[in-house]
C-alpha cells in the first residue's frame, strides 16, 4: 500500500463518525507529498514504511486538532515527528547528467 487509508487515519485521529469524509482524502494526499518531498521517495508509486505512515497519520490528526496549522506561515516543525522520516531521507545523493 503506498498511502495511509482514510480507515488508518480515522482510527489514529479517533473518528468515529463520516464528518470528515469529504476533507480526509485530501489531507492524506497532502500529507503523503510532503513526506514524499522530505525524504525524496515517491510514495505514490512505492510500499509506504510504517513509520511514514503513522507520520502522515499525526499529520493529519495535527491539521485537525488545529486547523490554523495548515498555514504555511504559521507552521512549526516538530522534531520528534519528523524524526520519524529520518531513516527514510536520502542524504548527500549527486545526481549526473550523461
Amino acid at each position: 500500500m503506498a498511502a495511509p487509508d482514510i480507515s488508518f487515519i480515522k482510527s489514529w485521529c479517533r473518528i468515529d463518525g463520516a464528518e470528515f469524509d469529504l476533507i480526509l482524502p485530501a489531507m492524506i494526499a497532502d500529507a503523503t507529498a510532503r513526506a514524499s518531498h522530505e525524504t525524496g521517495a515517491d510514495y505514490l508509486t512505492v510500499d509506504m514504511p510504517e513509520s511514514v505512515k503513522i507520520w502522515c497519520a499525526a499529520q493529519v490528526a495535527h491539521w485537525l486538532a488545529n486547523p490554523e496549522a495548515a498555514v504555511a506561515a504559521t507552521q512549526q516543525k516538530n522534531l520528534f515527528l519528523d524524526g520519524l522520516l529520518d531513516p527514510h531521507r536520502l542524504f548527500g545523493m549527486e545526481v549526473k547528467v550523461v
